[in-house]
């Protein structure tokens, strides 16, 4: 059976969202009001794309994980996760970001004209690539032109800058969002992460990817196939 989270169309809660009972689709729980920051009420994430990414690593450096989520339209369509035995907390929120804009250029076609938006709760990432990555590049990817050393994660820093200049600046937007605070997509990429970092603890490196889009469309084949042999 494919699941599914739903975005509750109500505040949002203030308490990380337990699942639902499971009818087909994962409901999240009908969430309280927060009257202190109504900016990521959930009824902004309930209509559009807005993808959550998140990473994080334990200890720092360790073993550390990242997690990604698509929702369209308040209902999750895809996830992706993944971790490394030997990295950081920036390193992982980074990679994050990455494959969450990577993400979104490879859905970008069934979108349509919807632009998207990314959530990062990590402010180094987040002022990395709306503001700081400007001066870097043209400071040859350093903090000032007299630096003697690249800005640190340049590779996932430059990755980054190639994966936002392949779109139009007002197709795609990363914004902060505030961390363990009760955001459905915020709390599912948290879990996601983890997912990526103990798996990386097992196995090593490693990197996974579910769309529920895909799988829809597998099994909505498989009873196409099955009803016309019958």
């Amino acid at each position: 059976m494919v699941t599914t989270t739903i975005l509750s169309r109500d505040s949002h809660d203030t308490n990380t969202p337990k699942e639902g009972k499971k009818t087909g689709n994962r409901q999240l729980p009908k969430a309280k009001s927060n009257k202190h920051n109504k900016d990521f009420s959930s009824e902004r994430f309930s209509q559009g794309v807005h993808i959550f990414c998140d990473g994080a690593s334990v200890p720092n450096p360790g073993v550390g994980g990242w997690g990604v989520v698509v929702f369209e339209d308040g209902v999750e369509i895809a996830s992706l996760h993944g971790g490394d035995p030997e990295t950081t907390n920036n390193q992982m929120e980074l990679a994050g970001l990455l494959n969450a804009i990577e993400k979104a250029k490879a859905l970008s076609s069934s979108f349509g004209e919807k632009p998207v938006t990314i959530w990062c709760d990590s402010q180094y990432c987040v002022n990395g690539v709306n503001e700081w990555r400007h001066k870097w590049t043209r400071n040859g990817w350093k903090k000032s032109p007299a630096a003697s050393e690249h800005v640190k994660n340049v590779d996932l820093w430059r990755a980054i800058d190639e994966a936002v200049s392949a779109f139009r600046p007002e197709t795609l937007n990363i914004r902060w969002v505030k961390g363990h605070y009760g955001i459905a997509g915020n709390e599912r990429a948290d879990e996601l992460a983890e997912q990526g970092r103990m798996e990386a603890e097992t196995r090593g490196r490693c990197e996974y990817e579910l769309s529920l889009l895909d799988a829809v469309d597998d099994l909505d084949a498989r009873f196409k196939q099955i009803m016309g042999a019958v």
